[in-house]
């Protein structure tokens, strides 16, 4: 494996394969946290949010930690995906207004009214936190920065590139759909068509603010920190 000259299938592979290893590996997270932690009868939804939060973080840890190996085999490290590129400050402002208007769309629509985003407890500043930097760091890594540049190496054209990250992150997130006791295909549907857009929209900022990783980090980290655990519990406690 000698990256970046990839063949068109090799580089489908590789996008495709850090996709599923993604998925698979929040999975084996979760599966690790629920092993570890107390059994609760009929946990509450903030429960139930509280441990996702955490084996998606170890999840996310574990597919970071896989990316940099493969790179490192190749020769290169994260760097070489944009981790330490300098972008301007177009691209930074760019990165904020990105951060606000996804989490004010997400309050307004599927969190409107919801209390938690009105409170400032140990669960919503803690939560928020780890869901920033964890989802933050580790889903851009994956699905702009490895998944792009892999797309790049293989000849693919931007506008392919990033249609095809907004793809894999959107399908990566169809597993929304199996929160409750019995998949909903409405649910996955709920969770992964939006979140296509807003990868598009992630890809859209990579590409164009140079194939620099930190502002689409920041600006995911931002969304996150805002709105990710008032929306895993709302979502949660709706799957029931």
């Amino acid at each position: 494996m000698h990256f970046p000259s990839l063949s068109l299938a090799n580089a489908t592979g590789l996008a495709v394969g850090a996709t599923l290893a993604y998925v698979l590996l929040v999975r084996v997270g979760m599966r690790i946290v629920a092993l570890i932690t107390p059994v609760v009868e009929q946990p509450s939804p903030r429960v139930r949010a509280s441990r996702s939060l955490l084996g998606s973080a170890l999840g996310q840890a574990m597919a970071v930690t896989l990316i940099a190996a493969l790179l490192l085999r190749a020769g290169l490290s994260l760097g070489d995906l944009g981790l330490t590129r300098p972008a301007t400050p177009q691209v930074w402002g760019a990165a904020l207004a990105l951060a606000l208007l996804a989490a004010g769309l997400i309050a307004a629509g599927p969190l409107r009214g919801h209390a938690t985003l009105r409170e400032w407890s140990a669960y919503r500043v803690s939560g928020g936190l780890l869901a920033g930097v964890a989802a933050g760091f580790g889903e851009e890594t994956v699905f702009r920065g490895f998944v792009i540049s892999v797309l790049a190496w293989g000849g693919v054209g931007a506008s392919v590139q990033v249609a095809g990250s907004a793809v894999l992150f959107g399908l990566a997130h169809a597993g929304w759909g199996a929160l409750g006791r019995r998949v909903s295909v409405r649910m996955a549907l709920g969770a992964a068509l939006p979140t296509m857009i807003l990868g598009a929209l992630y890809a859209l900022l990579y590409v164009w603010g140079g194939r620099s990783l930190a502002p689409v980090i920041v600006s995911h980290a931002l969304t996150d920190c805002l709105i990710e655990p008032a929306l895993l519990e709302a979502m949660i406690a709706r799957s029931k």
